[in-house]
């Protein structure tokens, strides 16, 4: 659903874009929002998908006990890459191109968790790009899995370790 919804924020920015400035336009400005602001939240939009995905994997890590890899992507997506970007696009292009550094930023997100996925053989999100179980994290959902041999549930959440020693079992 977050794709989905991200989706229709793409379409929003990509259509709209003087209407969503417009409520923030006083009567004093002369233009100067409009000219600005029109370009940056198209090019800022283009990141929304790829946002959308990171932001469910990021809460897969974290409903699954990474938080740290959650963390780490994060911090290394506003730190390591958006404000490094960000400063060397405003020196090359000024303002204009500045806003090219969010969707960037999301690229470098997408392809850390992915490649985390891929590097660790044991990962939460491999079992449920295998299983597509994530979608039943519902308390009847987990009953589900664990019925079938594939996770630990403990009430509607599941709670690394509280179960036993492994949450997730590869099968």
């Amino acid at each position: 659903y977050a794709v989905c919804i991200m989706l229709i924020g793409l379409l929003i920015f990509q259509f709209f874009p003087n209407v969503l400035l417009d409520l923030f336009r006083s009567e004093q400005d002369t233009g100067d929002m409009l000219t600005i602001g029109v370009p940056a939240l198209r090019i800022i939009s283009l990141s929304f998908l790829l946002a959308g995905y990171s932001v469910v994997c990021s809460s897969v890590f974290q409903a699954l006990g990474h938080g740290v890899l959650s963390l780490v992507v994060s911090v290394v997506r506003q730190l390591m890459v958006l404000l490094p970007v960000a400063f060397l696009l405003s020196r090359i292009g000024g303002l204009a191109v500045v806003w090219w550094a969010f969707p960037i930023a999301e690229l470098f997100s997408v392809g850390g968790l992915t490649g985390v996925v891929w590097i660790d053989p044991r990962s939460p999100e491999t079992v449920a790009t295998r299983r597509w179980d994530l979608l039943a994290l519902t308390a009847g959902g987990c009953r589900a899995l664990e019925q079938r041999g594939l996770v630990c549930a403990c009430g509607t959440l599941l709670v690394p370790g509280d179960c036993g020693e492994t949450v997730l079992q590869l099968t």
